[in-house]
């Protein structure tokens, strides 16, 4: 997540200096808070000025202020920065499972402390610091409150819903994981020849070897996601893109994003989806602005006449846009055509769609809901390696079961189910089941009766594990490191400087904040609130600013 790339921020600045009046220097504000989830603070941090730079530049977002999340630093392509404990058979993660919920001691432009408990008898002390744009820091200890020995387990992980961490590999002699993620630069950046860097390098490590080093397809139950693939240096053929309205007018912003399906001359022998690669861009099939985008040239040989019917469905509201076309020039390589949603008969919702492996992987068992005791379902199957498209298995089946005995060992294929009515119309396929066997960190972390599976690619949520041992007021202290790099290269300079980290002093870096912000003049103010937006407002200034990489025309 860049430094100008923030959203989601929560934040209402206001600036009632006519009211107040300037006092005294005193104790620094940001550094003597007690905020809460309810306090007005901005916490999203990034690098000093004089320690970042532009092309690689990574900042966080604090979530501190959701009971339904954990305590997490948020990126918008990164992935986020999870923390999470485990005491017998309780885990804790979310701010609703803690016995104390955070409260935030200081928070500058580069970094936050804060303290919360778990547990009854733990509590955790953290300072969080951007060290550089390519560098974090998370400084932790933990210490037992309790008048008996006690035995925890700390996780830290990451979690990428964006796309997936690939290339995943453990260094024990390193105490951490590398892997690779992808960052998709917008059309923006493109257009205005802006300096990016698409496949970062990763590491994220703990200052002492950890217990446990696992990498999973999902955070939970469900199938495994797979990122539509991007090949920007493929021609592109023939893109229909445009915006997705609801009925009163708003874009459609809801999440999990809508889905797509595309039907070529009428034919439901192929399909394509929202999965299909995208050729000659970098761009989403289905984006965070409420834009669409799908590659007919999947379907081979497609020509001037050819007739599309893309039907784009709202997975929130369960409502439809359906466009019929028509490819009147070939040569224009798209054209722009918005949609808006609209309710969609029950009988063609999207079937349930489960799978089962038999035979070590040669054969996928699916079944699913029956909808209307009057339809029939098409089945499609999708070789991920060698097509964007998917093809029919079985034809109008009144069953709600299929085996595909061909299913292959160890090749990726995508699984698809529609429901047609007595009309012959074809509903929206389902959500897709795949191939891989789920893995996923929350089945593993809550039992662990089985060796959990890592993964190489495709995962959602790499994990490390500490476990601790704690006598009565005692204390322990670890560090957790990310980084980030260009290349192989630039990684192996980035763990280099990792090493020093461990034992930065950061209390230096409180103390250089607030020299820098004891020149903000001193204003009362009537209420506490006005009060913490106002010195949160210096914090987001000072966020928005960064190195200048080359003079300007």
């Amino acid at each position: 997540m860049g430094r100008y790339s923030i959203r989601n921020v929560g934040i209402v600045l206001l600036f009632v200096l006519s009211t107040s009046s300037v006092l005294e220097a005193q104790q620094p504000f940001l550094s003597n808070l007690s905020a809460t989830r309810d306090s007005p603070l901005y916490t999203t941090y990034a690098a000093a000025m004089e320690r970042s730079e532009f092309t690689l530049d990574e900042g966080f977002h604090f979530v501190f202020y959701d009971p339904n999340k954990g305590l997490d630093f948020i990126t918008d392509t990164a992935g986020d920065w999870c923390l999470a404990f485990k005491r017998g058979d309780a885990y804790v993660y979310q701010l609703k499972e803690m016995f104390r919920e955070p409260v935030i001691h200081a928070s500058y432009a580069d970094m936050v402390t804060y303290t919360f408990q778990p547990f009854r008898e733990i509590r955790v002390d953290v300072t969080f610091l951007v060290y550089s744009s390519r560098l974090a820091i998370q400084d932790i200890e933990i210490r037992n409150l309790g008048d008996e020995s006690v035995e925890i387990t700390m996780i830290p992980f990451l979690r990428n819903d964006y796309r997936t961490f690939d290339c995943v590999r453990f260094h024990h002699q390193r105490n951490g994981v590398m892997c690779i993620h992808e960052e998709l630069p917008d059309g923006w950046v493109l257009d205005h020849d802006i300096p990016f860097v698409d496949k970062v390098h990763d590491v994220f490590m703990l200052s002492e070897p950890p217990d446990g080093m696992t990498s999973f397809y999902n955070y939970s139950e469900g199938a495994v996601r797979i990122p539509h693939r991007v090949e920007p240096e493929t021609s592109p053929v023939y893109v229909v893109r445009g915006r997705m309205h609801h009925a009163d007018g708003e874009r459609c912003h809801h999440t999990p994003r809508p889905r797509i399906m595309v039907v070529l001359n009428g034919d439901k022998n192929r399909i394509l989806t929202d999965t299909a690669p995208r050729w000659g861009s970098y761009d989403e099939n289905v984006n965070r602005y409420a834009f669409y985008g799908i590659e007919l040239g999947h379907f081979d040989e497609i020509k001037s006449g050819d007739a599309y019917t893309i039907t784009v469905m709202c997975r929130r509201t369960g409502e439809v846009a359906i466009h019929t076309g028509v490819i009147e020039n070939l040569e224009s390589k798209g054209e722009r055509r918005d949609v808006t949603f609209a309710p969609m008969a029950s009988s063609l919702n999207p079937p349930m769609l489960k799978k089962e492996i038999w035979d070590d992987g040669r054969c996928i068992r699916l079944s699913w809901n029956r909808i209307d005791p009057h339809v029939r379902y098409n089945v499609y199957r999708r070789d991920y390696e060698t097509s964007g498209v998917y093809t029919l298995l079985a034809r109008e089946t009144e069953q709600t079961s299929f085996t595909d005995r061909q299913a292959g060992n160890g090749q990726i294929r995508g699984y698809l189910v529609a429901a047609v009515d007595s009309l012959d119309r074809m509903g929206m396929v389902s959500d897709e089941v795949t191939s891989l066997s789920e893995n996923d960190f929350l089945s593993y972390i809550r039992c662990r009766e089985k060796t959990p599976r890592s993964v190489e690619d495709l995962a959602r949520v790499i994990a490390l594990e500490k476990s601790i041992t704690l006598q009565p007021d005692q204390n322990r202290r670890l560090r957790i490191i990310r980084g980030f790099a260009k290349d192989d290269a630039d990684l192996e300079r980035v763990i280099q400087r990792t090493a020093g980290l461990t034992d930065e002093d950061l209390q230096s870096y409180i103390h250089h904040n607030e020299k820098l912000y004891s020149r903000i003049p001193l204003c009362t103010f009537d209420d506490p609130d006005t009060e913490m937006l106002y010195w949160s407002a210096f914090s987001l200034m000072r966020y928005k600013r960064c190195q200048p990489v080359r003079k300007c025309g």
